[in-house]
């Protein structure tokens, strides 16, 4: 019942949430398939946009929307609906996020402000560009900033290097692009660092107490 109501939904957002191999792809395979042969209202499919998180699921899926057109095909040979869907069908989206992005930014170069030859960075590029950045940046703040030139001394007192430091501002930037919000993440993580009167109702201290009444509650046990 739960897969027909995702399938049969219309007029509404649909949020599916299941776990591995429950279905979800033939569900979704089949609300398109729908959409596409519905008699009241039958969705074009260039109107569609499928969006997935890899090359091989985009590809899967428009296989399975390939088959299931055929089959309809097969099943009635003599459909011209059935079979303008399937000369159509090369012109649904169904692919990457990514690559989505990218040719919604080519189409649009002109709106973005980017050249219409642009191209995505390379995995190596990228990392050379962020080291030269991070370089220079730590450079010119250690300078003008001792506060960072503090932290500086305090991070790399063991390695007498820099470059630990910029991996944590590197891992650190990385993990707040996991959060659909990064700079408002950034901005509550450092408020929990903020400095208060009472350590015990900070949160740090709250963790650090726990902890150290559970090592003195098992030291005691060992005792």
């Amino acid at each position: 019942p739960a897969q027909t109501d995702a399938i049969n939904a219309r007029g509404m957002r649909v949020l599916v949430s299941a776990a591995a191999g429950s279905g979800k792809t033939a569900v979704l395979v089949e609300r398109i398939i729908r959409l596409l042969t519905s008699e009241e209202q039958p969705v074009e499919p260039c109107e569609l946009l499928v969006v997935t998180f890899t090359n091989a699921a985009a590809a899967e899926m428009r296989a399975r929307i390939s088959a299931a057109v055929d089959k309809l095909i097969a099943e009635d040979p003599s459909s011209s609906f059935y079979r303008n869907i399937k000369m159509k069908l090369p012109e649904a989206r169904i692919t990457t996020m990514d690559s989505f992005c990218i040719s919604l930014v080519r189409e649009n170069f002109h709106i973005a402000g980017v050249e219409p030859d642009f191209a995505p960075i390379e995995s190596g590029e990228e990392k050379i560009l962020i080291a030269e950045a991070m370089s220079e940046m730590l450079d010119t703040l250690c300078r003008e900033e001792p506060d960072v030139y503090n932290l500086l001394n305090t991070v790399t007192a063991y390695n007498k290097n820099d470059s630990s430091l910029a991996h944590k501002v590197q891992e650190l930037h990385r993990f707040s692009l996991s959060h659909p919000f990064p700079e408002k993440w950034l901005r509550e993580v450092e408020e929990m660092y903020s400095p208060c009167g009472d350590v015990k109702s900070s949160l740090w201290g709250s963790i650090i107490l726990d902890e150290a009444r559970q090592s003195v509650d098992y030291a005691g046990e060992l005792l």
